[in-house]
């Protein structure tokens, strides 16, 4: 990873004289704030809802009794209409009949699937937030690529039983939660920061550790908070299923495979023969599968709950 200190003079002009780090400045000199603020401790990261701390708080506790937990999620009516419905649909009810029993529902669901439900609530509660609808329209795709992450993220686990899949659907959830934050601090500058290429470069290059840092603070399992900080390390070789997974959904998001087109898993397909779906044992026929399966399991969320789209 580069410094952020790098000499202006040594950087390539564009035509009308100025240097590619003049114009990267900007959010060179943001990422340069957040960072120090970061290492003292100062940075301002973005809170979850208090009833969503609870809920993690109890879930870490290895006697917490199901009650507790729903009586937390009975406190926020919006989160336990998403757990209700959820609960109730074709997908986790498996023949049973329908309940309003929110023990119930936390039962079908488990506990680690009720973990990224509540993260789900508290990120779309953030987006509400004045400093993040300032930028709506810029954050707007990086919402829609976090669902379309996490959907993937979960049926790569779940075809591939490499990781836990409500885990894996919980990192694809907040994997650029670190770009959504940075996008958020440049305000107006946002827009000029994304159309340079230097400056593009630097918050790509970046928000993998502003992102674990928000995760940390969320109170994310130190596993998941690294393999976030590690997601933009690509190919490099190892054993983690964890962040292979994670990376390799992203690289399938980049060519839009959460929508199943033909053409785009024709496309994927050609993953198969790159170092981390040979690591992971997933064959070109399989990731057809997988593509198709985070599509289905993407409209199955969206008819559960009702919205336009679940995560």
């Amino acid at each position: 990873m580069s410094t952020l200190s790098e000499d202006a003079a040594s950087k390539p002009r564009n035509r009308s004289g100025a240097s590619a780090t003049e114009d990267g400045g900007a959010a060179l000199q943001l990422i340069s704030s957040l960072k120090s603020r970061l290492a003292t401790g100062e940075l301002n990261l973005p809170a979850l809802p208090n009833v969503v701390t609870l809920i993690h708080r109890a879930l870490d506790r290895k006697e917490v009794q199901i009650s507790q937990i729903t009586e937390l999620i009975l406190s926020e009516p919006a989160l336990a209409g998403t757990v209700l419905k959820l609960a109730n649909s074709p997908i986790y009810r498996r023949g049973g009949l329908e309940t309003l029993n929110m023990d119930t529902c936390v039962n079908r669901l488990g506990t680690r699937l009720v973990h990224s439900v509540s993260l789900h609530f508290a990120m779309q509660q953030m987006k509400q937030a004045p400093e993040f609808r300032a930028v709506h329209d810029l954050l707007e795709p990086e919402w829609d690529r976090s669902r379309m992450v996490s959907e993937l993220a979960y049926s790569l686990a779940r075809k591939s039983r490499r990781a836990c899949p409500e885990d894996m659907l919980t990192l694809g959830l907040i994997h650029n939660i670190g770009r959504i934050y940075i996008l958020a601090q440049a305000g107006a500058q946002a827009r000029e920061m994304l159309a340079n290429q230097e400056a593009a470069s630097l918050i790509r290059e970046w928000h993998p550790l502003i992102g674990s840092a928000i995760a940390r603070s969320w109170h994310v399992p130190d596993t998941a908070v690294r393999v976030l900080a590690e997601q933009g390390e690509g190919d490099a070789a190892t054993n983690d299923d964890a962040r292979n997974l994670l990376i390799l959904a992203i690289d399938l998001a980049d060519i839009g495979a959460g929508d199943a087109d033909r053409e785009v898993i024709s496309l994927a397909q050609a993953f198969a023969e790159q170092p981390i779906p040979q690591r992971l044992d997933i064959t070109a026929a399989s990731l057809a599968e997988i593509i198709e399966d985070a599509f289905e399991f993407g409209e199955m969320m969206m008819a559960s709950t009702g919205s336009v789209r679940f995560w």
